[in-house]
């Protein structure tokens, strides 16, 4: 059976305009049915699977902005504190492109799962699905969130309506969260890093109408494409 890069999911929903929580059920992709009555779609997902490594292998080189960002942060904090202090000031990452910035972000499932509700039965309803996925046969590993160091870089905009007035009436901010755990290294080479999970958020807040929809993407094994292991959760209200 041909293996595709992450594509079958685990996915966990929230219900639209209610209270209460929608749990997805899981599906298995018959990879078989589809090499043979859609040779056209694998060939989409074949370069889309290529995609995903190509940029998986580009931004674990990002690890080395983990303890800059950290520092920054901790330099903001005593700015704040005393102002008057010039060493205070100086900051490692100093320039990023128009509406966006990176961060120095701590792995949790508040962090993680802020917009979501209580993380505590987030959490157990992820755990609900992982355990369906393995009876399915998918290879599925049960989500635990760590205590990684990791970088978050946003980009932000505002969505404008489209009338003569053009007036703002929403928000978007989209995030890749990258967790990084010590890889050693030699006493006289800089310290590598291995990229330990991947988290895409989008966040679409139409404040004109009352409308939030946020989408999140937790990959927690990049570095294997045989995994099946992507966490969607979605919430539309």
């Amino acid at each position: 059976m041909k293996q595709h890069w992450k594509r079958t999911f685990v996915a966990i929903g929230a219900g639209a305009l209610f209270s209460i929580n929608l749990a997805a059920e899981p599906a298995v992709v018959d990879v078989q049915y589809e090499n043979k009555e859609f040779p056209a779609l694998q060939k989409t997902e074949d370069i889309l699977d290529q995609n995903i490594q190509n940029a998986y292998d580009r931004i674990r080189g990002f690890g080395h902005l983990v303890p800059m960002a950290k520092e920054d942060r901790i330099l903001k904090q005593k700015e704040e504190a005393d102002p008057y202090d010039f060493k205070n000031t100086f900051r490692n990452i100093k320039y990023t492109p128009r509406n966006t910035y990176i961060r120095y972000v701590k792995e949790s499932a508040p962090f993680l799962l802020v917009g979501f509700g209580d993380p505590a039965i987030i959490q157990q309803q992820i755990q609900e699905q992982a355990k369906k996925a393995q009876d399915a046969g998918l290879q599925v590993q049960p989500l635990n969130f760590g205590d990684r160091d990791g970088i978050e870089l946003t980009q932000f905009d505002f969505i404008y309506s489209t009338g003569p007035e053009r007036k703002a009436i929403g928000s978007r901010r989209k995030s890749v969260t990258l967790f990084f755990s010590p890889a050693g290294g030699a006493a006289d080479s800089e310290q590598e890093w291995k990229l330990e999970a991947v988290v895409t958020r989008l966040v679409e807040d139409d404040f004109k109408m009352g409308i939030k929809n946020i989408e999140v993407i937790y990959d927690p094994s990049p570095a294997t494409p045989e995994m099946d292991d992507v966490y969607v959760f979605h919430r539309y209200n």
